[in-house]
């Protein structure tokens, strides 16, 4: 793969194909636009790495970390990401709905704006601190996840289902309560005064 200290880090950046394997270890590498369809990259570490426009379908991505990673526009269709981590990362415009796995996933300071989880089962998943604007979760099972301090302005939750989701700190630009369910979730005070004053009612 190119050079690496005695821990197996990565140390020069890349800017061409290279062969990764499982457990891999790899900081400040380019692979814009490569193809990884069908690799296997379980239990890696990538930390700030750039993935743009790069191909991981069908991939086995399980309990691999991304930690400061650009993976705009990256392809994940049929994918495996049973507990991967994804950290402070660059997501926009992605598609997770046509990944094969997402069970466990975590998702903490990450940018997901515009990406897509229409129709899946994201049950427990987090999301903290993340910004969701313009993301689509319609008709999604967001049970018991978490989005403390994310961003979720102009969000489309059509048909999503939020029981015990927690909302605390969440920014709800452009939600109405005349549309959607929000039964069941948790929120903070200051954020019902808002929802309130969307439908024109004063909170005293």
């Amino acid at each position: 793969m190119g050079p690496r200290t005695e821990n197996g880090l990565l140390k020069r950046r890349v800017y061409a194909q290279h062969e990764l394997a499982e457990g891999d270890d790899v900081a400040s590498a380019v692979f814009d636009g490569l193809s990884f369809a069908g690799a296997s990259l379980k239990e890696c570490k990538f930390t700030a790495c750039s993935f743009e426009h790069t191909d991981f379908t069908g991939a086995q991505l399980s309990a691999t970390l991304f930690r400061r990673c650009n993976l705009v526009n990256a392809r994940l269709r049929g994918a495996r990401l049973f507990s991967a981590g994804f950290e402070d990362c660059k997501l926009l415009g992605v598609d997770f709905a046509h990944v094969e796995d997402l069970t466990a996933v975590s998702f903490h300071g990450c940018n997901l704006s515009y990406s897509s989880f229409r129709g899946l089962n994201l049950a427990n998943a987090d999301f903290a601190r993340c910004i969701l604007v313009e993301a689509d979760v319609a008709l999604t099972n967001l049970e018991t996840g978490s989005f403390v301090d994310a961003d979720l302005s102009n969000l489309e939750f059509r048909e999503a289902r939020f029981p015990q989701t927690d909302l605390r700190g969440a920014t709800l630009t452009g939600w109405n309560l005349h549309k959607h369910d929000l039964k069941g979730t948790i929120l903070k005070r200051w954020q019902l005064e808002n929802l309130a004053r969307e439908l024109g009612i004063v909170v005293v």
